[in-house]
């Protein structure tokens, strides 16, 4: 079984090959962190204006569908209008002169002299003519709106339409983007290959000393299990022998006692021997 300090040195030393090859290759590492770097900030670009695209794109599609809805209106309302015009018989040229036709003749019946008949002729063409205002004024009405929804329509196809740029726009840029991103994928796939060898051994030195490490940690563990086992047992023991000693010596001093009591004289040792362990009452 190999020793901690064997795969302690096993380890160390694989750790500084791991070192070795990292520096020795440590500019094509370094490209490699570098277009990695780039390539996430180009594809985080990129990705940011497919996100506004898609966003664009759903903005434009409401625009001509309400564009549509809005075409629709106007050829209901132009064909309102032409139904109108050809129930009235008013046309725009009419419509404009009606105003001052009607005060034209309504100066006339004013002041001048005609015969009753004559009269009621021109106050009934005065009062055809005043309906005839009426319907220009709703035709005229009919042509304000039919005016104003053109203007939404002209809009809403001019705000579709700079979406629509916008969305142009940005499409070619996250295309450019997405060339770019192909140029580094090239790029850093040919640094890899470049270091293929070298990094195929650095995973397998990196497997060996984590093994080796492990083996070492699993070592140190057993032993200061081990130490702490001996450690344990020799308290044990040292309790066990300070326990038999002193009741080898309490004995030892009973019999001091006796021989003290039959008149033996005591050497020092056995002096403090009595001292300690001899009886106290």
């Amino acid at each position: 079984m190999p020793k901690a300090e064997d795969l302690k040195s096993k380890r160390d030393e694989l750790n500084k090959k791991v070192k070795d090859i990292i520096s020795s290759n440590k500019s094509i590492f370094d490209s490699i962190t570098d277009i990695n770097s780039k390539l996430r900030e180009i594809k985080e670009a990129r990705d940011t204006k497919n996100a506004k695209i898609k966003e664009l794109k759903e903005e434009r599609n409401k625009l001509n569908k309400s564009a549509n809805e809005t075409r629709v209106k106007i050829n209901d309302y132009k064909k309102e209008f032409e139904r109108f015009k050809k129930k009235t018989g008013i046309d725009e040229d009419t419509y404009k002169n009606l105003s001052y036709q009607i005060k034209k003749l309504d100066w006339y019946l004013q002041t001048e002299q005609i015969s009753v008949k004559k009269d009621e002729e021109l106050r009934k063409k005065l009062e055809d003519m005043e309906k005839q205002l009426k319907s220009g004024k709703d035709i005229s009405n009919m042509r304000k709106k039919l005016y104003s929804e053109f203007k939404k329509l002209s809009e809403k196809r001019a705000k579709a339409d700079e979406v629509h740029k916008e969305i142009v726009k940005l499409s070619e840029e996250s295309e450019a983007n997405h060339k770019e991103l192909s140029v580094f994928f090239d790029k850093i796939k040919e640094l890899r290959s470049s270091v293929e060898p070298a990094t195929t051994e650095l995973k397998k030195i990196k497997k060996d000393a984590n093994e080796a490490h492990a083996a070492y940690i699993g070592i140190i563990g057993t032993e200061k299990i081990t130490a702490k086992k001996v450690k344990d047992k020799k308290i044990k023991d040292e309790k066990i022998a300070r326990e038999l000693t002193e009741k080898e010596l309490k004995k030892k001093a009973e019999t001091l006692f006796d021989e003290f009591l039959k008149g033996k004289k005591l050497n020092s040792d056995e002096l403090v021997i009595m001292q300690k362990y001899g009886p106290r009452d």
